[in-house]
């Protein structure tokens, strides 16, 4: 659920008190930036999209409804950005570079004390193109599971909130995606436990 911090400022930001959205974009925009990150496998793209978002959650405050938390109701206009930008690449027929961006982001913020370490460093940044390496392979219906529920860490109600699923279609995509998504990481030679 939004906190009443989060509450007080959304009412300021429907206000056009400028500082109490900004605020609100520091308290979110990092996690809104690795939502979509990890399900457009492009940061730059990632980050362009976060922006058009933003600008939109900044028009669409005034009816904004205090129904499930302030973050989903975040990543579902981030997520119709993303498709949106998703669908203008598909018409123009851009075929994609493949490229995984030029900052892309650690799966973990908490690393162990000898992360810093430049072999664990080199690791930890192969393993981590690794794993978007496999989610960029995935059917997007198992990608964005993978990326809602397992990365973002969303509750399956809240995740079907955002995709506009059903709570139950939500858990047999995300049983089915971490098949796959795991298997995909086995061949890459990648074998994390589960």
């Amino acid at each position: 659920m939004t906190s009443v911090r989060d509450l007080e400022l959304i009412e300021k930001a429907r206000n056009g008190d400028k500082a109490a959205f900004e605020e609100i974009f520091n308290a979110y925009s990092g996690q809104v930036l690795n939502f979509l990150y990890r399900y457009m496998g492009d940061y730059q793209k990632a980050e362009d999209v976060m922006v058009e978002a933003f600008l939109d959650v900044y028009r669409r405050l005034p009816s904004y409804k205090e129904q499930g938390s302030f973050l989903s109701w975040v990543y579902t206009i981030a997520l119709n950005y993303a498709r949106s930008s998703f669908r203008r690449l598909w018409r123009r027929e851009i075929p994609s570079s493949g490229s995984l961006g030029d900052n892309p982001t650690p799966l973990d913020t908490a690393q162990a004390p000898d992360a810093t370490r430049p072999d664990n460093i080199a690791r930890m940044n192969e393993a981590e193109k690794t794993v978007q390496s496999c989610l960029k392979k995935l059917n997007e219906k198992y990608r964005i599971v993978i990326v809602a529920c397992d990365i973002e860490g969303l509750p399956y109600e809240e995740a079907a909130r955002v995709l506009g699923l059903s709570k139950g279609v939500v858990a047999t995509r995300l049983h089915r995606a971490r098949a796959i998504f795991w298997e995909l990481l086995k061949k890459e030679g990648l074998d994390i436990e589960r």
